[in-house]
Order: C-alpha cells, then sequence, then structure tokens
C-alpha cells in the first residue's frame, strides 16, 4: 500500500478531518477557547443542579457543533466539579424525514442508551427499592400502570418475559399473547407513551448505575445532532415531533439536558429559530451557545493545534508545516474573501487539505513550508482571475 502523503510529511494521520470524527478516543479541542470555556463553564452548572436544562448550540455548518458533542461526552472528567457525578451523553441525528420522526428518535434514544444498562440500572433500582415499591416509582414516573409494569418488565429474572417486554418496547406492539403472559392491557400506543417511556428510563439511568443507586444523581446530556432538518418536515409531521421533544422536556423536570444543534448557512438565518422549533419549545431553552465565525488569530490557533496534536515529531519549524507561517496566515486571511465561505472549523480544514494535496502534486514539499505566493497563486471560487490550482 502507497505512503500516505500525510505520512510522508510527518503526521499520525490527516490532521483536517471534513467529516466529524466521531469514534476515536484522541479527539481534542483545537483553537476558538473562548467557546470552550463557555461550554465548560455552561457544562459546570449543569452539574451542579438537578433542574432539566435545555441548551441551544448555533453555529454556520461545519462550525463544530457534532465534535463538541462528541469531544464532551468523553472528556466529561475535566469539567465534573469535585463532589458531582460524571454525567451520561447519548448522541443522536434528528430524524432527516418527517415519516414517523417520533418513533425513529424515540429508537434512536434507547439504543443509544444501550439494552444493557438500561437493564443494569433497572436491576440496581429493583434490589434498592424491592420489587413492588420500584413497579410503584415507575408508575408513577410514566403516568401509567402498563407503561410503568412494561419499563419493571425489562430487569425480570425470567429472561422470556425480559425479552418480550424489550420487544414491546421497541415496537410499541403487544399481541393479546404478549400481554396476557406480561400482564398489560395494552402496548404503547401513542406519542406521548414514547416520551414517557423516555423520560421515566433518564430518571432511573440518572440514580442508578448497574451497581447500585448513586449517591448524588448524575445528569444525564441528550445531544440533538441537525435539529435544522425539521425545516423539511411537512405541518402534520413537524407539530408531533415538536410536540414529543416537548413532552419529554415537562415529563423529566430532573437531570435531563437536552442540547439541540442548529447550523445555518448564514447569520440571519439563525433568527428563524423559532420557526424551525417553535415558540413553544423555544420558551423552554433556557442557555444558548453561538459557535461564532473564527478571527484569523483563532483560525491561526485552531490550524496549528490540530497540526501539532498529529505531528509525529513535535519539534518542528515552521509551526504550520507543511504550510510555511507566512502561507498559514495568508491563507486564513484571504480565503474568505476569495471564496465567499465563512472561517469555520469544517472550511479551514477544506481549505487546508486542498492547498497542501496542491502543492504536493507539483513536487516534495519542503522543509521550509508551502510559501505564501503559491497560497497568491490559487485560484478559489469566487475569484476573478485564474491561478495554477483550483480551491473552494
Amino acid at each position: 500500500m502507497a505512503t500516505s502523503i500525510w505520512t510522508e510529511l510527518g503526521f499520525k494521520k490527516n490532521p483536517f478531518n471534513i467529516v466529524p470524527d466521531t469514534e476515536s478516543n484522541d479527539l481534542i479541542w483545537a483553537g476558538f477557547n473562548s467557546t470552550k470555556v463557555e461550554f465548560e463553564k455552561l457544562m459546570r452548572t449543569c452539574l451542579t443542579t438537578d433542574e432539566t436544562k435545555v441548551l441551544i448550540n448555533l453555529s454556520r455548518y461545519g462550525g463544530g457543533k457534532t465534535h463538541a458533542a462528541y469531544y464532551f461526552a468523553k472528556h466529561s472528567a475535566v469539567y465534573t466539579p469535585a463532589g458531582a457525578t460524571q454525567p451520561l451523553h447519548f448522541v443522536i441525528t434528528a430524524p432527516k424525514i418527517g415519516d414517523n420522526a417520533v418513533w425513529d428518535f424515540y429508537v434512536k434514544l434507547i439504543e443509544a442508551m444501550s439494552f444493557t444498562s438500561i437493564k443494569a440500572s433497572l436491576r440496581s433500582h429493583r434490589a434498592a427499592l424491592g420489587d413492588e415499591n420500584a413497579l410503584k416509582e415507575l408508575q408513577a414516573l410514566a403516568k401509567s400502570e402498563d407503561v410503568g409494569r412494561l419499563i419493571w418488565l425489562l430487569a425480570d429474572a425470567d429472561e422470556d418475559i425480559e425479552h418480550f417486554a424489550g420487544d414491546v418496547l421497541m415496537s410499541g406492539k403487544a399481541s393479546a399473547p404478549i400481554r396476557r403472559k406480561l400482564r398489560l392491557r395494552r402496548g404503547l400506543e401513542s406519542n406521548s407513551d414514547a416520551s414517557l417511556v423516555l423520560g421515566t428510563l433518564l430518571n432511573v439511568l440518572a440514580r442508578y448505575d448497574g451497581n447500585s443507586g448513586l449517591s448524588k444523581a448524575r445528569r444525564v446530556f441528550v445531544w440533538l445532532d441537525e435539529v435544522e432538518a425539521l425545516v423539511f418536515y411537512s405541518s402534520r409531521h413537524y407539530r408531533p415531533f415538536t410536540q414529543a421533544l416537548r413532552e419529554l422536556i415537562d415529563c423529566t423536570p430532573k437531570y435531563l439536558a437536552l442540547v439541540m444543534n442548529f447550523s445555518f448557512a448564514a447569520p440571519r438565518e439563525a433568527e428563524n429559530l423559532e420557526i424551525v422549533i417553535g415558540e413553544a419549545l423555544l420558551d423552554r431553552v433556557t442557555d444558548r451557545i453561538v459557535f461564532e465565525e473564527g478571527s484569523v488569530e483563532e483560525s491561526l490557533q485552531y490550524l496549528n493545534d490540530l497540526l501539532y496534536h498529529y505531528r509525529v515529531n513535535k519539534d518542528v519549524n515552521p509551526i504550520s508545516f507543511p504550510l510555511s507561517n507566512e502561507a498559514a496566515l495568508k491563507l486564513l486571511e484571504t480565503a474568505p474573501a476569495r471564496s465567499g465561505k465563512p472561517r469555520t472549523p469544517r472550511r479551514i480544514n477544506q481549505w487546508c487539505v486542498q492547498v497542501i494535496e496542491a502543492a504536493n502534486a507539483k513536487g516534495p514539499i519542503p522543509a521550509t513550508g508551502i510559501d505564501a505566493a503559491f497560497v497568491d497563486n490559487l485560484s478559489f471560487a469566487g475569484d476573478d482571475g485564474e491561478g495554477s490550482s483550483s480551491i473552494s
């Protein structure tokens, strides 16, 4: 297999991911320190109170919201105050299609929680309260004897009962024989049932882990990414979905932090947030974070942080290699005006990859890095002139 350009240039991997890295344990926060500090402050606030929070993250497309979700999910020890229990994080994407959106969201969130963790927490809940009291509490949380019993049966000692209860929970359907076996009068029949199931499960996961009841309940962050997808829903799909989110918030008054990531193409589109999520849901928002377009200085720090982190030999000069320091500055100063695109992390990554690949195609990149003149000679989408290479 041919050696990659990045290995040849002295990197462990391509530093400039275009698609957010959601699996790696090697996630870093590069540059944009003011946004990170704002996030950490908000996270600490969430971890020192029990009341449910609803947060909105706003940015242009490629602004770093998805990365933030996975970064903070994997680095909770960094921002958890002394004496607080480390939180849980579940990251899911908003349904792209309105048809069956509520059930799609419901299934995604349960799968993110995982049946293994759900059952373990429910068993701890039973052990702590006793079977009868555990059932009564679940029925109270679910506001339904049947829905509460269904959740309670997920921790049953009989594997067949546990399995049948899981089937009903995931499909919503319960045939007459299954209802008799589980001693239920009905299955899950409405979007309200789905919200109540989710709220009840989140409440139990907040207070019990797989070993025992927690001395202090933990915050549960549910990150709902790409909420702007709702703009494509028809009204008959939009209303039920936003209503289901409102019901989830209202039936989970403690421990939940619902974080909705919303992307827009231009700043004026952020003003349309109420149109997308509705006034009733917007009224429940407690906090907002806005990912602003990076300044030249912030963007340069972002670029250099990524290069340093993924570089094999840390003692390299120039620090922006494979770009010269002057070329990196030139790129970040001129690319937005020349391409008509903002300085977002994704766009910076794209610019850097395109410049480095274009330079490498012309021959080995010198130890001094790609020079500023090369960046000047690139043609950007929107440029009037024609350069030697093209960049978007």
